[in-house]
């Protein structure tokens, strides 16, 4: 099955691993459900980026026309921009300007 959203049939996933053990592990699609030695590790960026606890989910919308697509690519984009900070990572937008040599 796939998503609404995507051609994929899974999210990306993210693990960081340190001496051979996984410290933490989340699929994109419920960052909710982070695992690991230490599931904890990024949860205060996490919660500071609205990515996880109350009020990151999506609410009700006035229109009637909100749907998972609206924001789905947005979280993505925040969820990377909060893990490249933290292990200070190129973030995107990752092109730069092309200068002319002419």
């Amino acid at each position: 099955m796939t998503g609404p959203c995507s051609a994929k049939t899974h999210g990306p996933e993210f693990w960081y691993c340190r001496d051979g053990r996984t410290v933490l592990h989340f699929s994109f699609e419920d960052v909710g459900a982070r695992v690991g030695e230490n599931p904890d590790h990024l949860s205060a960026e996490l919660l500071a980026a609205n990515l996880i606890g109350p009020g990151s989910g999506c609410g009700p919308e006035d229109d009637g026309d909100h749907g998972f697509c609206d924001h789905h690519f947005d979280d993505e984009d925040r969820l990377v921009k909060v893990v490249a900070e933290f292990f200070v990572l190129p973030s995107p937008p990752l092109y730069g300007q092309v200068e002319s040599t002419a």
